[in-house]
């Protein structure tokens, strides 16, 4: 029996929530924005990284464990490990002499900024941030990731200012709990 025109099957059967998350045009709309954020706007880099990332993990979905989280959550998680084996793989790289030997002394008279730990350390915070509840790990992003203030918060989720004020702050404190680390202690 074939699918008819009226009912075609649908992209993912409900019992693989992973394939969904592949599937979920928001899902991979978010998943380029982080990359593209890791990234630094190389779209090139960032475009190659999400379709290794979707690759991956369409062959590893069968790791995944509802019991733990979202398949979103465990998506980005997936994404974060994936970003930091590229970053490697270039660092590892950029330490073999390149065949141009004016570029290879120009770097090593002027080294550039340590943006594979930045990107170490995004990549961390990634990791951190898809153990969140979805709200907690939304309201986290539009505050760092889109830049808004907290009354746009509130606005764009319809919510008072007051409210959004209290689930950004919940939100870090659950955060800095899964990070390991406290607020910041007063030494006056």
């Amino acid at each position: 029996m074939s699918a008819s025109v009226n009912n075609p099957p649908s992209a993912a059967p409900p019992e693989d929530p992973v394939r969904a998350a592949l599937d979920d045009p928001v899902v991979r709309v978010k998943l380029l924005a982080h990359a593209r954020a890791v990234f630094r706007g190389q779209n090139a880099d960032a475009e190659d990284a999400v379709q290794e990332v979707l690759t991956r993990a369409l062959a590893r979905r069968h790791t995944f464990d509802p019991a733990t989280g979202s398949a979103g959550g465990w998506l980005f998680g997936f994404a974060a490990n994936v970003f930091q084996e590229m970053f490697r793989a270039e660092r590892r790289r950029s330490a073999q002499q390149p065949a141009d030997q004016a570029a290879w002394e120009m770097a090593a008279v002027a080294p550039t900024a340590p943006e594979a730990d930045i990107a170490d350390e995004r990549l961390r915070a990634e990791h951190h941030l898809s153990r969140l509840s979805t709200d907690d790990r939304d309201i986290v992003r539009l505050r760092f990731f889109d830049g808004l203030s907290l009354p746009d918060i509130a606005t764009q989720l319809g919510i008072s200012y007051v409210a959004a004020r209290m689930r950004f702050s919940r939100a870090i404190r659950r955060l800095q709990d899964l990070a390991g680390v406290g607020p910041k202690e007063d030494r006056s």
